[in-house]
């Protein structure tokens, strides 16, 4: 039986209604606020409980099943809906159980995301460039990330790092000392990052886990995948590869942050 649950459809449709008054002039304003977002549009979202759906009940949220995840973000996607959900949302919901940041990551009050991406490591979530040692109590994290979506956006930044020859996660203050962010906007209004040639201090910061980070094209095909239905159903034959490709497209808001 694929039928969807009386519960399913009704959250569903409180999705559909959250993302579909995003006209263009929305759109817009929204992007050329300075982070590229509006945080009291995350909040309401927060509040809908489309992040607490991503982290499992006994870390606080809701616990969603996959199906749950995949009718969230092919709404979102047939509304072409400008919000992080996947970045700011899943990810961290995901990454961040059993941190203290979680719970207020999960209510909206905090914003998260994931700075993974190095220069010349193409998609490999393996860092070369950025590495950690152990410093006091805590760890100091040296290196450079380049491809963080929503990084004006973010309050915390969860960082990947050599440790020990392994893959380590930290959760790391966007406010800490020694970190630099620069960013520039793209011509739709997003932001994307600059090149950055120096490493600014070093930060020191709890150990959050060691452990690979989980693939996130999942959740982004799903995006694509709702986007790309709403064009066949919407727009002329003439239209629809190109809107299917735009679909695919990087994510709207990135920066570089080096440290």
């Amino acid at each position: 039986n694929f039928d969807l649950s009386e519960e399913q459809e009704m959250f569903c449709a409180s999705v559909e209604r959250f993302a579909a008054p995003i006209d263009v002039e929305a759109r817009r304003k929204l992007r050329l606020s300075p982070t590229g977002y509006d945080r009291a549009r995350w909040q309401d979202l927060a509040e809908l409980g489309l992040i607490t759906l991503a982290a499992p009940e006994e870390a606080g949220g809701i616990g969603g099943s996959p199906v749950d995840l995949v009718l969230v973000h092919e709404a979102i996607g047939k509304a072409n809906a400008p919000d992080p959900l996947l970045e700011h949302g899943v990810l961290p919901a995901r990454l961040l159980e059993g941190h203290e940041a979680l719970e207020s990551v999960l209510s909206g009050a905090r914003n998260a995301t994931l700075a993974w991406a190095e220069r010349s490591q193409r998609y490999s979530l393996k860092p070369a460039g950025g590495t950690a040692e152990e410093s006091g109590d805590g760890f100091t994290i040296t290196g450079e990330k380049t491809f963080v979506l929503g990084g004006l956006l973010a309050d915390l930044f969860i960082v990947t790092a050599r440790l020990y020859g392994e893959t380590a996660v930290f959760a790391v203050s966007a406010d800490t000392p020694g970190m630099e962010t620069r960013a520039y906007r793209l011509t739709d209004g997003s932001i994307a990052s600059a090149p950055s040639t120096r490493l600014r201090g070093s930060i020191t910061t709890p150990l959050l886990s060691s452990t690979s980070c989980p693939p996130s094209a999942y959740a982004q095909r799903l995006n694509s995948s709702g986007l790309a239905s709403a064009c066949s159903t919407t727009l002329s034959p003439s239209l629809r590869n190109a809107s299917s490709l735009a679909s695919q497209s990087a994510p709207s808001r990135r920066c570089n942050i080096g440290w």
